[in-house]
């Protein structure tokens, strides 16, 4: 049987998996409630006006879970089938992107202007590597701590001088230099979301046209 084949965007690829993912997350919950397929029925004799009467009682399942057992071994199979195509095209596809996304935050103005100076290409999946780890950088405790913020004093003064002398003479951090490390990554982070997000929309794949299809 000849496949009929499609041209679709990655991210309308990355959208479809998404779904598809929930579709199977769905289906495997109904399967871990056992209870819903078991036949629970019972006969009991009674006897009305003289007459034996068989009653039936108790459950009975609605749902098939030969039905739903395949539904997800077919959206699992769909699922598998749209990660392989995402993956190849993500190292596949290259990207220019800001080389910046690249670089690590050093204090060392001119060395951090140095390493985020031009572009860089790269393939997609770097860009999304680079974009998970950045997401956990940003996650995690940026901000400054307490002893980036206060300078802890003890010295003897002459009688002759007074605290301004000791405030003049200690580091003082500014609220700029407090965040800028913070201010840097999250930046970072948004600026590969924004250049992950061009390449989704702009890169096209020829896939099998079966992959949008629900089980039927």
């Amino acid at each position: 049987m000849e496949t009929k084949q499609k041209v679709f965007s990655l991210n309308e690829l990355l959208l479809r998996r998404k779904e598809l993912a929930k579709m199977v997350v769905s289906r495997n919950e109904l399967l871990r409630h056992a209870v819903l397929f078991t036949d629970n029925l019972r006969r009991t004799l009674i006897r009305s006006d003289g007459e034996s009467l068989d009653q039936v009682s108790g459950t009975l399942p609605k749902l098939n879970k030969g039905q739903v057992e395949e539904e997800v071994n077919f959206y699992s199979h769909k699922l598998r089938e749209v990660d392989e195509v995402i993956q190849q095209k993500n190292f596949s596809v290259d990207v220019t992107g800001p080389a910046s996304l690249f670089a690590d935050y050093t204090t060392n103005e001119e060395k951090l202007e140095k390493k985020a100076e031009g572009t860089i290409t790269k393939k997609l999946a770097a860009f999304l590597t680079r974009r998970k780890s950045l997401n956990t950088v940003c996650k995690g405790n940026l901000g400054p701590s307490a002893d980036d913020l206060l300078n802890h004093i003890d010295e003897r003064l002459p009688s002759i001088e007074g605290v301004d002398q000791i405030k003049s003479k200690a580091d003082k951090m500014t609220a700029g230099e407090a965040v800028a490390k913070a201010d840097f990554y999250h930046r970072q982070l948004r600026l590969v979301d924004k250049v992950i997000h061009d390449a989704n929309n702009s890169t096209t794949i020829e896939a099998d046209a079966s992959l949008m299809d629900d089980y039927e």
